[in-house]
């Protein structure tokens, strides 16, 4: 698992900040890569960083996946998500994206993932 994780992040670091390598990690995070789920969504948010305000959303596909990824990530590991800043900061960079891409998706998931963590009794 570590070698596959290790060309996970060498991709993302090399290709993820253009249209065609962001859309290629997407759709591997979407299928078989779930399981390097929710820490990838920082290295996604690094491409962004990355892309010199390329459209990485442009392609309709992009912007689809990316909604269904972060709704996975937000609903199975919210939690873990606002535990961790790093990833909390990654996640609403992210949702930002779709926000301002015009995303109602997007929106309700910032809503939801910057909403306070319930407290325990």
């Amino acid at each position: 698992m570590t070698e596959n994780k290790s060309f996970f992040e060498h991709a993302a670091a090399t290709v993820g900040n253009t249209k065609a390598g962001f859309g290629a990690l997407l759709s591997l995070l979407c299928s078989v890569g779930r399981v390097f789920l929710p820490d990838a969504v920082t290295l996604l948010a690094q491409a962004f960083e990355k892309s010199q305000n390329r459209e990485l959303l442009d392609d309709p596909n992009a912007a689809f996946q990316l909604e269904i990824l972060l709704r996975k990530v937000c609903y199975e590991h919210g939690t873990n998500i606002r535990q961790r800043p790093a990833l909390h900061r990654a996640t609403l960079a992210l949702l930002d994206q779709l926000v301002e891409h015009g995303s109602h998706t997007g929106f309700r998931l910032r809503d939801y993932i910057v909403a306070p963590l319930p407290a325990i009794s």
